[in-house]
């Protein structure tokens, strides 16, 4: 193949993909490697936060929508619920914890049913495991009136960004932790995959709001990407 003809391709590949969030990905296991010792708060906490700057940075520069650029107020606003559900998470983290094993006195002392499993296998199965809950309590929310009350908040920004991507009530919040949270305890997955999926989880959380534009190419078929707000802009 010509040499300028490849060169070409490459870069119309570059420009047609979410570069962005394939790299957030990529260094996801880096990250996960790099902070090990750490207390696991504080791991989702520096990770979480490094990429939703790194997300926001790139909105800034390979937005898909400008108009669809966080504001001031709005940051204000986002940031707030932010450090709102922070502590609402942790809290919830807490209380399931301790009522599991309160429950299930045994667990704290013997390994769980799933905590031998390889990783390769225990943590795509905490992922989907992690992700049935909140997504059936999600589409719940979308048909109970007296659920949407505490669900709509999510839904009121008319512009998708990484920021907004925090916005929930508290209530929402503490329900989708304890769908993710209390299969993973009950069914007993080691606190390493419980980490890495929940680290995982909470990067796509992120980057599936961002404003970008490109593609995950075939990617698409196993996680989700910010290509739905280009199909619906």
């Amino acid at each position: 193949m010509n040499p300028r003809t490849l060169t070409q391709g490459v870069l119309r590949l570059l420009h047609a993909s979410n570069w962005p969030h394939l790299l957030l990905l990529a260094a996801l296991p880096a990250a996960a490697w790099a902070l090990r010792g750490w207390p696991h708060e504080q791991t989702l906490a520096v990770v979480g936060l490094a990429a939703l700057a790194w997300l926001m940075l790139a909105e800034r520069l390979w937005p898909l929508r400008r108009d669809w650029q966080a504001r001031r107020p709005e940051l204000a606003r986002d940031s707030a619920f932010l450090g709102l559900n922070a502590v609402v998470d942790s809290l919830s983290a807490f209380l399931l914890t301790a009522l599991v094993l309160r429950w299930a006195p045994g667990q704290a002392d013997s390994p769980g049913a799933l905590a031998t499993l390889p990783a390769v296998l225990a943590l795509p199965l905490a992922i989907a495991i992690g992700e049935l809950g909140p997504f059936a309590l999600h589409r719940w929310a979308h048909r109970r009136e007296w659920l949407w009350r505490f669900h709509a908040l999510h839904h009121q920004p008319a512009k998708l960004n990484a920021a907004n991507a925090v916005l929930a009530h508290p209530i929402n919040a503490a329900w989708s932790q304890a769908a993710r949270l209390l299969p993973w305890l009950l069914l007993g997955f080691s606190a390493e995959v419980m980490l890495w999926a929940a680290l995982f989880m909470q990067v796509q959380g992120l980057a599936v709001h961002a404003n970008l534009r490109g593609s995950l190419g075939p990617l698409n078929w196993l996680i989700g990407s910010a290509e739905l707000p280009a199909v619906f802009s």
